[in-house]
């Protein structure tokens, strides 16, 4: 298996006893070369991180068969040149989909609830020169508009119904399966200019 950028630690030790690793950047070799010494050896190319999958690298792996990547994103990957070649490639699909939608939920409450923004106040030392911080504003009652409902926009509005009041959707695939407090829209713009309304992109 070829590597071209380290694994976090935990995946290294618990695939490192199950498969043998190539990994390019410990070679003094520059990486093409390098693909060249392993060219017939690798079957399968794992990508940990962004780097590009391209046309060039896998011109110098004819007998790759497999690409995979540890994330839900394949931008980096130039899918077309792998079917061309007849390779598959395969990523993390929805694995990561819920953790997505907490963490964009979660930066809601912040922005709306001045977490970050105050903790700064705090160690800038500020709370004693200047008083308290500002008060924020509650979540509930909000406007939230969702611009893509794959499984991370489809989480984000699961998510949000239970703490909100979700009004607007778009999405090019309508999800029949969400029961949600909201209704449908396909022009972005006129709502989008609506001050009361929060926008969460999940194109996932």
């Amino acid at each position: 298996i070829l590597l071209l950028g380290p694994l976090v630690p935990f995946f290294d030790a618990a695939l490192s006893n199950k498969f043998r690793f190539l990994k390019p950047w410990e070679s003094s070799l520059p990486l093409f070369d390098f693909l060249a010494a392993h060219a017939v050896s690798v079957r399968v190319l794992l990508c940990s991180g962004p780097s590009p999958v391209d046309d060039d690298v896998l011109a110098r792996l004819p007998a790759l068969e497999l690409v995979v990547a540890s994330s839900a994103g394949v931008d980096h990957i130039d899918l077309a040149a792998c079917r061309r070649l007849g390779i598959s490639v395969t990523n993390a699909g929805s694995a990561f989909t819920d953790d997505a939608a907490d963490y964009a939920v979660g930066l809601l409450i912040d922005i709306l609830h001045h977490i970050s923004a105050s903790d700064r106040y705090v160690r800038r030392g500020l709370w004693p020169l200047k008083g308290d911080y500002p008060l924020a504003s509650k979540m509930g009652g909000k406007r939230v508009g969702i611009v893509g409902l794959g499984s991370i926009g489809s989480a984000i509005a699961i998510l949000i119904n239970s703490i909100l009041l979700l009004y607007l959707i778009n999405g090019r695939i309508p999800s029949y399966a969400l029961r949600i407090r909201g209704r449908g829209f396909s022009d972005i713009a006129p709502r989008a200019s609506r001050p009361s309304a929060f926008g969460i992109i999940g194109n996932g």
